[in-house]
């Protein structure tokens, strides 16, 4: 069964982190425990994986390294928002290909990709 949960812009299908329409799904990032969280579920790198391209999953929280991110000021084309880089592999959160379409899966990738910014609300 392919189920799609989307509550700000990225949405799981299954357990994959996919990008969905900007406002529907709602991340809030917990710094003492450096998580991206929904509920009771993080941003996890599948099998704690530090290659370029590993795969972002929903998963249970746990505060392991693959699921801690540390904010940072984006100095790419969208300059103004923020990266979220893993403390584990010094990777960030991106999408593949470097595009904003609808249904790209993310993963992790060079802190200076082109689809490394997220706009954050405050």
């Amino acid at each position: 069964m392919n189920q799609l949960a989307c509550e700000g812009g990225v949405c799981a299908k299954d357990s994959a982190v996919i990008l969905g329409k900007p406002g529907t799904q709602k991340w809030s990032y917990d710094p003492a425990r450096k998580a991206l969280k929904s509920g009771e579920m993080c941003l996890d790198v599948k099998g704690a994986s530090t290659a370029r391209g590993a795969k972002i999953q929903t998963y249970r929280c746990h505060g392991g390294g693959n699921q801690r991110w540390i904010p940072e000021d984006f100095q790419g084309p969208k300059k103004g928002s923020t990266q979220f880089r893993n403390e584990a592999s010094g990777k960030c959160l991106d999408i593949s290909g470097g595009s904003d379409v609808l249904g790209r899966p993310a993963q992790l990738w060079d802190c200076k990709g082109h689809y490394n910014g997220w706009d954050v609300a405050s």
